[in-house]
C-alpha cells in the first residue's frame, strides 16, 4: 500500500508559537494536528490591583506619600486574556510619581505623570495626578 502525503501552509501572525502533535484515528491511522498559540499579548490593560470593580484605569489621583498598586492584564489578537511576559513599569516624572518594578505607584511631589506598563512589544498608559492635601480641623 503506498503511503499518501498531504502537505499544508500555514500562516501565523508574528509572535505567535505552533504546537504540533500526533494524533491517531479509531482506525488506526495517525496524523499531525497543528494548533496555533498565540504567544504574546496584543492589548494591555492597566489596573488598580486591590480594586473591587475590575476594569481599566483612565486616570489616577493620590496624595503626595500614598500609594497604589497597579496591576496589568494582557489579551491577545482574539481578545482572549492571556499571560503578559515581564512587564517592565515606568514613570514619566520621578520628581511627581515613581512606580516600582511591582507596579506600586507612589505619590513623591503634586503634579500629573504618566504611567507606563509594557509587555512583550506592547504597552499600556495611564495618566496620575499626585495632590498635596492639607486638612485643617477647627479650632477648639
Amino acid at each position: 500500500m503506498k503511503e499518501r502525503t498531504r502537505r499544508a501552509r500555514l500562516w501565523a501572525p508574528v509572535g505567535a508559537a505552533l504546537l504540533s502533535m500526533t494524533v491517531a484515528t479509531a482506525c488506526g491511522d495517525t496524523g499531525t494536528m497543528v494548533s496555533l498559540l498565540d504567544a504574546g499579548a496584543a492589548a494591555l490593560t492597566i489596573t488598580v490591583a486591590d480594586d473591587a470593580s475590575p476594569g481599566s484605569v483612565g486616570s489616577l489621583v493620590l496624595d503626595v506619600g500614598d500609594s497604589v498598586a497597579l496591576a496589568v492584564s494582557a489579551t491577545n489578537a482574539l481578545g482572549l486574556t492571556v499571560q503578559a511576559g515581564a512587564v517592565t513599569w515606568s514613570s514619566s516624572n520621578v520628581g511627581v510619581a515613581t512606580v516600582s518594578a511591582g507596579g506600586v505607584l507612589r505619590g513623591v511631589a503634586p503634579g500629573t505623570v504618566d504611567v507606563v506598563a509594557a509587555a512583550d512589544g506592547v504597552a499600556a498608559r495611564v495618566s496620575a495626578t499626585v495632590t498635596d492635601t492639607v486638612t485643617v480641623f477647627p479650632a477648639p
